[in-house]
């Protein structure tokens, strides 16, 4: 609070005052930082609606979503690398935006699926699948950007879809 307030320019007092506590504070940063992270998410799904075919929806929504982690890298830890002992306000606010998250790549996921006559398709599962690998693949971006490239990981994924044998 004593950092906030000296950034500021305030009292520490007008910290508490705004916020609440410590945790009022961290809950506050962890609410914009699911903003940022939703606004990448419509971005990455509107470029996944406009692709033609499930793989291609699924590598090139994954592109614009890894493109943006790597741009801003700092909101993504918060979301994707929550700090242990964090309060649970900040967990909850973490889960609530993921499950956002994942009923939205299921409408999507839906809407292709009537488009393309999937009809066999578990949306809802492959929605879980499509949402766990992007976090997997963007803390890889964070951990390890050095190895790990937006292109690559998404290249490799397509590239893994398409050559599943299909049944």
């Amino acid at each position: 609070m004593e950092r906030v307030a000296a950034a500021a320019g305030v009292a520490k007092s007008v910290s508490y005052a705004i916020f609440g506590s410590q945790a009022g504070l961290q809950r506050a940063v962890m609410l914009r930082a699911q903003e940022v992270t939703q606004a990448r998410v419509a971005k990455a799904l509107a470029a996944a609606r406009e692709a033609d075919g499930f793989v291609a929806a699924f590598s090139t929504g994954l592109v614009v979503y890894l493109e943006h982690v790597v741009r801003e890298p700092d909101i993504s830890r918060l979301v994707l690398l929550p700090i242990e002992g964090a309060p649970a306000s900040v967990h909850e606010a973490i889960r609530d935006g993921r499950e956002r998250v994942l009923q939205q790549i299921e409408d999507v996921i839906e809407a292709r699926i009537d488009r393309e006559g999937a009809a066999n398709v578990d949306a809802h599962l492959i929605a879980h699948l499509v949402r766990g690998n992007a976090e997997l693949l963007a803390r890889l971006l964070l951990e390890q950007p050095e190895k790990f490239t937006p292109e690559r990981l998404a290249n490799a994924t397509a590239a893994f879809a398409r050559y599943m044998p299909h049944s």
